[in-house]
């Protein structure tokens, strides 16, 4: 009997530990390599991925325009910021009628938590001198941008189950109305909404709800605060510090409408393309302790609150400026298992000079000869290279204040009527009648067409033409003038007339091959034009009626001298005064200091003589008694051996304007153009702040120094 029962226990051992040699074959031959990865895989942290950091922007001279610096920012979670969700209740009242046996417990818990919530921003509020209506207003944002994450996602997967053709929508507004079509029950959608399979990364992540805190603020929160409230335990913390980055802009106002700035992105943007609904890095479920290495794709789309540029080179050069961010996977002893590097943003570099930028936007502020603050746009192009090295709009505005309630008001959203115009770029993206400025081109334009010789004289006659009653060509005359002397003394009837024997298609023929009528700034290759507009809205102008239509006699009178349905950019204008520097080749100006960027060179004259003779009429408006710009130049900052001038004063009904370059002797040229927003006159009023660019040009070594300084009143 007993070596019976020994057998049988013998017999039920050997069966044991038969299947548990099965069960070790099994583990660990079978399925070995199964469980080496799970075991691995308990043995290392979950992936994060690591922020890039965004690149400079530089001038000309490597001065720093735009740079990141790293800042304190207050941060809460999603399991904090839905207890102020009305959606999120909603939920849980629906999740509480399904499950009663749990109703009572969680509402408790959830009631206690909100009462939590509540203290924590009071002291929140207190420490950071913000109100706490202020703080609800940025929790409310973050709580609507996780609700678009998971309704594109949802919409997502409800086409997919329905089988139905996939749409794709513009942005937030479209996306959820597109989903209330598709479930027209708000229980459902709520329902559907919060199911695992719909959770977002953003849920699970740190949202901030306070930006550039001081260190002495971070540090008492993060005493005082952070740690100290239900589920405070590691990366559930519903309050933390982290160390972010801002946009510091050390030059403030000047160039500002050039730099640009950056802003922070919203959650329609992070849906893209043909799956707009497909949320960046989306976790495969809620709490999930790790997540498949991402994609270099993935690495490279914008996620909730990542910054990026709104216009502006920040906004044009936004992908090199960018970067990407990296990823890494660490075990539990800190050994990197996977990682994949971030790519640190490239740096950009202008062709301005920002001491330049920042001094002629003075002469715009007050530093001028009539002590006055004008409205107004310059433009300063190196005639050899085509390099802009200024572009100033005035009124400007302060980058680094640029996102203060006011400040983002006042610039972005101005009053009916309100002539400032503060975000405008008056030298790039506003028109303005040329006036007299348009002249050297189109005197250059007759001489080549061979309409007139510089030679031909015309008998200017008080009022010859019915038009311009308050010009002296109508009131007193000229008498006998040929192209040298218009230029000088500035005659509309000699280039009314003229122009009226070169017609109309010719006319705007040659204007065309001048460079007006289209963008000239040339940029690197690979940015798309649509881009480029967006950026910096670069005018065209008009040339002739709006409706397209021909012009009349009338219409083409005016356009002879500047006026009516002709307008340029000052760009243009500037430009065209580069071009008879040049000996007539056109010439397209660039904003980037990149050699990439081809000359694109157009000669425009096949006669040498004809650009001698535009340059003698411009140096007589600058150096003679009774031209135009003789006033302000006189006595001129250098001698002519050392530096000669060539201009041209313009006025319109609205605006003062010139136009013109200096020239030194071993090739060196400087051309501006100036618009000053007031009917003074040319002379009285943009010429004197050119010569102040001139000799500004001379002090920041572009140009000799000045050896003649007039003071204000010498120039009176």
């Amino acid at each position: 009997m007993f070596q019976r029962r020994l057998r049988i226990f013998a017999i039920v051992m050997g069966l044991g530990l038969g299947m548990l040699a099965c069960r070790l074959i099994w583990l660990q031959v079978l399925e070995g390599e199964k469980y080496q990865l799970l075991s691995k895989a308990a043995l290392e942290l979950p992936g994060r991925q690591i922020e890039t950091v965004r690149g400079t922007i530089y001038d000309s001279k490597g001065r720093v325009l735009a740079l990141d610096r790293a800042s304190f920012d207050v941060c809460l979670t999603y399991k904090l910021t839905r207890l102020y969700d009305e959606r999120f209740w909603q939920y849980q009242e629906l999740f509480w009628q399904k499950n009663p046996d749990k109703q009572q417990e969680q509402r408790e818990k959830l009631l206690k938590q909100r009462s939590e919530a509540d203290d924590l921003l009071e002291d929140l509020s207190e420490l950071c001198s913000v109100s706490c209506e202020q703080l609800l207003e940025s929790i409310n944002e973050i709580n609507d941008s996780i609700h678009v994450l998971q309704t594109a996602r949802a919409r997502r997967r409800h086409y997919e189950n329905e089988k139905l053709q996939w749409r794709t929508m513009a942005g937030a507004a479209e996306i959820l109305r597109d989903y209330a079509e598709r479930v027209p029950d708000e229980d459902k959608r709520l329902w559907q909404l919060y199911q695992a399979e719909n959770a977002v990364r953003e849920m699970y992540e740190p949202q901030v709800i306070l930006a550039n805190i001081s260190r002495d603020e971070a540090l008492t929160i993060e005493e005082r605060m952070v740690g100290g409230w239900f589920g405070s335990e590691g990366s559930n913390r519903l309050i933390s510090i982290r160390l972010g980055k801002r946009r510091v802009f050390p030059y403030g106002r000047a160039g500002c409408h050039l730099i640009g700035q950056v802003r922070a992105v919203q959650a329609e943007e992070t849906i893209k393309d043909d799956i707009q609904a497909e949320v960046a890095g989306l976790a495969e479920g809620a709490g999930e302790a790790e997540r498949d290495k991402p994609d270099l794709q993935e690495l490279l789309r914008y996620r909730l609150g990542e910054r990026r540029g709104e216009w502006g080179v920040e906004y044009l050069f936004e992908q090199q400026l960018r970067g990407r961010r990296g990823w890494v996977k660490l075990d539990r002893h800190g050994q990197i298992v996977s990682e994949i590097e971030r790519v640190i943003g490239s740096n950009v570099r202008l062709t301005i000079d920002i001491e330049l930028q920042r001094r002629i936007a003075r002469f715009f502020e007050g530093d001028n000869a009539q002590g006055k603050i004008y409205r107004g746009a310059a433009v300063v192009i190196d005639v050899v290279t085509g390099k802009v090295l200024a572009m100033v709009s005035v009124p400007t505005f302060d980058l680094s204040r640029y996102y203060l309630a006011e400040e983002f008001k006042r610039i972005n959203f101005p009053g009916a009527g309100d002539v400032e115009k503060v975000k405008l770029n008056r030298a790039l993206s506003e028109v303005y009648e040329p006036g007299s400025t348009i002249k050297p081109t189109l005197l250059f334009g007759l001489l080549e067409d061979g309409v007139v010789s510089f030679e031909w004289k015309y008998l200017c006659v008080p009022g010859n033409f019915n038009m311009l009653p308050r010009s002296v060509c109508y009131l007193y005359g000229h008498g006998e003038v040929d192209g040298r002397d218009a230029l000088k003394r500035s005659c509309d009837f000699y280039f009314i007339e003229l122009v009226s024997k070169m017609g109309y298609e010719r006319f705007l023929n040659w204007l065309r091959q001048a460079g007006f009528g289209r963008r000239e700034l040339a940029w690197p290759s690979g940015l798309s034009d649509s881009r480029i507009h967006i950026a910096f809205r670069e005018a065209v102008g008009h040339m002739g009626p709006w409706d397209g239509s021909e012009p009349s006699v009338r219409d083409l009178q005016s356009m002879s001298v500047g006026l009516g349905t002709l307008d340029d950019s000052l760009l243009q204008i500037a430009n065209s005064f580069c071009t008879i520097a040049r000996d007539g080749v056109l010439m397209r100006p660039r904003l980037i200091d990149d050699f990439s960027i081809a000359d694109q060179r157009q000669k425009l004259s096949v006669n040498a003589e004809n650009i001698r003779w535009v340059r003698e009429g411009m140096q007589a408006v600058v150096y003679e008694r009774g031209g135009s710009g003789y006033k302000a130049f006189n006595p001129a900052p250098w001698p002519k051996e050392t530096v000669q001038l060539y201009g041209k004063t313009g006025s319109t009904t609205h605006c003062s304007l010139f136009g013109g370059y200096g020239h030194v002797a071993d090739g060196v040229t400087i051309a501006l153009a100036v618009v000053v927003e007031d009917d003074g006159g040319g002379g009285t009023v943009a010429a004197p702040i050119a010569r102040r660019i001139f000799e500004a040009c001379g002090d920041e070594g572009y140009l000799p120094p000045v050896e003649t300084r007039a003071s204000f009143a010498e120039q009176e």
